[in-house]
């Protein structure tokens, strides 16, 4: 048996077609914001036990009328008074125990939780943005946190699945034409890409990556279609240089050096290493030739020969 203190029914027009004006129930606020409708859930002779404030269900579609299902809840916001104030947002959710906001700038929905998520989307796509106006934004993220670690936006993915052709991703930027995911930052770092030991910290190809071709443990991984480099370093213009000079390049000796280089190297891999313990040495670049497995069958490194030391002084 259903209870109800109010009940209403809408009906059809004069000429009996569907109409948006049958209403079942129409709630008018006072003349200074008062309240058109209020629902509050479980209310009785003792302390309110949980309930419905307000439940909202879309009647069923009629193809004959060329009708679509109904809308739940629908919440359209006033207008504004006066140009530059926003206009009045369609619906606002604010969660048990958190304040009602003053402002909320004019927002279609606006959630607010104190110690949970303002608004939270699950389906098969969670949360979806869009925007059809040019230079505009389908969803942005805010964190209005004047210090510590905010975060604007964060995507999270539970998947177990693991490697670096597992398809899930915290999150993921598309665009055809564009670019994909943007970082900008003031003064902090713009994208950064960071992995466990048995992850890699970044993958950058313009082509598929193989197994294999990200092996754990890189900080980066650089593939390129056949014919390009996998890595381009855009040239700083410089002065006229001095002529050619002839001059006998000298390598390190590596000889008791081997535990330090990866046994696993695979070829491709660049390696820049300094002398423990000595503050000011000079490095050396080691490159992978030859991939290697393990200690049984490692890989080949070499040493890249390099000109004269000189000082910078720009």
């Amino acid at each position: 048996m259903t209870l109800a203190a109010i009940r209403g029914h809408g009906t059809t027009d004069a000429s009996g077609s569907p109409s948006p004006l049958a209403i079942g129930v129409w709630g008018m606020g006072g003349e200074y914001a008062g309240t058109g409708v209020l629902g509050q859930g479980g209310v009785g002779p003792g302390p309110s036990r949980g309930g419905v404030g307000v439940h909202g269900q879309g009647g069923q579609g009629d193809s004959l009328f060329s009708i679509d299902p109904g809308i739940g809840v629908l919440g359209e916001g006033g207008t504004s008074a006066g140009p530059g104030n926003p206009n009045g947002p369609g619906v606002v959710g604010v969660a048990g125990g958190t304040g009602v906001p003053i402002s909320t700038g004019g927002a279609g929905v606006f959630g607010i939780s104190q110690n949970f998520e303002g608004v939270r989307g699950e389906g098969n796509t969670g949360v979806f943005g869009t925007t059809s106006i040019p230079d505009n934004r389908g969803v942005i993220g805010y964190s209005s946190a004047p210090h510590g670690n905010g975060v604007g936006v964060e995507g999270i993915c539970a998947s177990q699945d693991t490697g670096h052709n597992a398809s899930a991703a915290g999150v993921q930027g598309t665009c055809y034409h564009g670019t994909g995911v943007n970082g900008f930052t003031a003064s902090g770092t713009g994208v950064k890409g960071q992995s466990s030991k048995d992850g890699v910290g970044g993958v950058f190809s313009t082509t598929t990556i193989q197994a294999g071709d990200a092996p754990p443990g890189r900080g980066g991984v650089f593939g390129s279609t056949a014919g390009a480099a996998q890595v381009h370093l855009v040239p700083h213009p410089v002065g006229a240089v001095g002529p050619t000079q002839t001059v006998n390049a000298g390598a390190f000796t590596t000889k008791g050096l081997e535990a330090l280089f990866p046994a696993n190297g695979k070829a491709g891999d660049l390696l820049y290493t300094t002398p423990a313990g000595q503050t000011g040495a000079p490095g050396a670049l080691w490159v992978c030739t030859i991939s290697g497995t393990d200690k049984r069958n490692p890989a080949w490194w070499q040493q890249v020969l390099l000109g004269p030391i000189f000082t910078g002084l720009g």
